[in-house]
């Protein structure tokens, strides 16, 4: 279909909004491991040093605790700012009751949500393929960080970043994406409460998801008739005299319009 526009002009929204010029907030990551893993877990901080200096990610264990803290209310809370969760899989963890019971239950909950995303690593040899883990994808092919060492040890820990580092940019792009359709919707549901033409043309400099109704708005705060469609192709524009009914003299003459 073809639209063929009756009004003089139509406001057309601008692609860029505030929210894309927004700089993106750090992901929250929540590293879960067994006492015993201790030192895979210094390990993998420092490897993941990096995108903390880039300012893209902020780490959080149970060794960000303070004192005079409750540590089940605080481990409560990060459990549900977490937008990453690097769970560091051993026997030892799956030995817990608290690391396998409380933080992997809750983080593989959020994950199946979609708040989260959860990423297994796996530290010591163990029969992870037998846990709810088992679906999801182990970077490095599921190597174990205890089967290397030295220069091999640490190729691991590299092929473990680069895998973090690309869920944080998606999960980045899911927040920017979730930020920007909630403006959006504020500021539709904001000219919707104006009903005015200053206020819809506000909307549209910004934001687009409305755009049609917006205009249609538009057109009809100033009293101007809506678009008519029509088939594509060659068309004939006007009044024919013999086979339309009433022609004004400014709808003559007829004549095609491809």
């Amino acid at each position: 279909m073809v639209a063929v526009s009756l009004i003089p002009y139509l406001y057309i929204p601008l692609t860029v909004s505030k929210s894309n010029n927004a700089v993106s907030q750090p992901i929250n990551i929540f590293i879960a491991y067994a006492r015993e893993d201790v030192s895979y877990l210094n390990e993998l901080r420092k490897h993941l040093r990096i995108l903390e200096h880039n300012k893209t990610i902020k780490i959080w264990y149970d060794g960000e605790i303070l004192a005079g803290q409750k540590w089940n209310e605080e481990i409560e809370n990060q459990l549900q700012r977490a937008d990453l969760f690097l769970l560091l899989l051993s026997a030892d963890f799956i030995y817990s009751d608290y690391a396998y019971g409380k933080e992997m239950k809750e983080a593989l909950a959020r994950h199946e949500r979609g708040e989260a995303i959860l990423i297994p690593i796996i530290a010591r040899a163990c029969a992870w393929d037998m846990t709810p883990l088992a679906a999801l994808q182990a970077p490095v092919e599921g190597k174990a960080l205890g089967s290397a060492t030295g220069p091999k040890r640490d190729d691991l820990y590299e092929g473990i970043v680069r895998a973090v580092a690309k869920s944080v940019a998606r999960k980045q792009q899911d927040n920017t994406d979730k930020a920007r359709y909630f403006a959006d919707e504020a500021a539709w549901k904001e000219a919707l409460q104006l009903n005015s033409i200053n206020g819809f043309q506000r909307y549209l400099e910004q934001h687009g998801r409305h755009a049609s109704e917006a205009n249609k708005a538009i057109m009809q705060l100033n009293g101007e008739p809506d678009m008519v469609f029509v088939q594509g192709g060659t068309f004939t524009m006007g009044c024919k005299d013999g086979r339309d009914k009433d022609c004004y003299d400014n709808e003559k003459p007829a004549h095609e319009v491809r």
